[in-house]
């Protein structure tokens, strides 16, 4: 990840960890990460209807989510060009 790159370069700056993660999240663009971006920060505080969840604040989380997310899709594309 490029931000965890700048994170370990810059270690001074956004030492919390949900700071952290909305910086990430903030740096997502494109309509195909919106369904994803949108409702993980909403669950980390508990807001407009979301219910809070547990270790979405902490950033090993917020790693395994965006994994389980986009590592298939782009495993996905790779296989496809091998083809």
């Amino acid at each position: 990840m490029a931000v965890q790159d700048y994170f370990e370069r810059n270690s001074h700056q956004l030492t919390i960890e949900p700071d952290r993660i909305k910086y990430a999240i903030g740096r997502m663009e494109g309509d195909d990460v919106a369904p994803f971006t949108y409702p993980y920060r909403k669950k980390m505080s508990g807001v407009l209807g979301y219910r809070k969840e547990i270790g979405y604040e902490r950033w090993f989380m917020f790693e395994q989510k965006v994994s389980e997310r986009f590592a298939p899709t782009h495993e996905a594309e790779r296989t496809h060009k091998l083809m």
